[in-house]
């Protein structure tokens, strides 16, 4: 009786939706000349870097939640736009900073590049990340009320990784450990990855909207080996005309590789939390 009963309220809250899709509003419109959106993020970020010699003898990754003590709880604040240019033509603009620090003393050995960082070794750290997405969309399908878009863009990551420390360190041309108060060590990626995705928008009304983004690519260019994923559902609500809240779940995950003559090595990055924000469209 409870499954008969469940399934009954199924298909009751299925055919409202219908019905509700089928009577939009006629001056639903999906036509504005630019949106911009401000607000904050927290998200579990889960963040693996490699320093490798420049022969890759030495290639472990150093997991900056788990081996160094980062929170994996991010909070950080966002911007981002975009301009019709045409009907079918939008551009779109999207910045994401973020610092994170850690400050430890090792409980076992570490290993950054070619040297050995020993137990017992005071420890400071300090990521810096610039992320740009710069992207064209195109929309596919655009009526008053829905607008389905196939996104071309490039994400630019700027990441900055460095580690002081004060402790004994094994360096491999050293018979034994030396205790260095000025150890110094870095790891900075500057990264132009292509991604392609498609973007959904859907107007329930003049005053509700529903969204989901859904990006990917896999690329390989000059010294870079790349994959970029992310995917996003959210909804606004908006007061007026003009002004709105809004509110999504993110996933985002990134995977590079370097190899070049001044630098060999990989970032690993993932995160997943939800986003709250003001949106203003004109």
């Amino acid at each position: 009786m409870l499954s008969k009963a469940n399934s009954l309220t199924g298909i009751k809250v299925a055919s409202l939706i219908i019905g509700l899709l089928i009577t939009l509003p006629a001056n639903a419109a999906l036509d504005e000349l630019f949106r911009l959106y401000v607000g904050g993020s927290v998200a579990e970020m889960d963040t693996n870097v490699r320093f490798t010699s420049r022969d890759g003898t030495i290639d472990e990754g150093i997991d900056l939640e788990d081996d160094v003590g980062y929170d994996p709880s991010v909070n950080t604040a966002f911007i981002r736009g975009w301009y019709r240019v045409g009907d079918n033509h939008r551009i779109a603009l999207t910045f994401v900073p973020s610092n994170r620090t850690s400050f430890l003393e090792t409980q076992e050995d570490i290993e950054i590049g070619d040297d050995i960082i020993k137990a017992g070794a005071v420890m400071a750290w300090d990521t810096q990340n610039r992320l740009l997405d710069v992207s064209y969309i195109y929309s596919l399908y655009h009526r008053p009320h829905i607008e389905l878009g196939l996104s071309a863009g490039v994400y630019w990551l700027r990441n900055e990784t460095e580690v002081l420390v004060a402790g004994e360190v094994q360096s491999p041309n050293e018979p034994d450990p030396i205790f260095r108060a000025d150890y110094k060590n870095s790891f900075k990626l500057h990264a132009p990855l292509p991604i392609l995705g498609l973007i959904l928008e859907y107007e329930l009304n003049p005053s509700w909207r529903v969204h989901g983004v859904m990006r990917y690519l896999s690329v390989t260019i000059n010294e870079y080996d790349g994959r970029v994923f992310n995917a996003e559902i959210g909804t606004e609500y908006f007061f007026n005309k003009s002004l709105g809240l809004g509110a999504s779940l993110t996933s985002f995950a990134l995977e590079v590789d370097v190899e070049s003559i001044i630098l060999n090595g990989a970032l690993r990055w993932n995160h997943n939390g939800g986003q709250l924000y003001m949106v203003y469209k004109y």
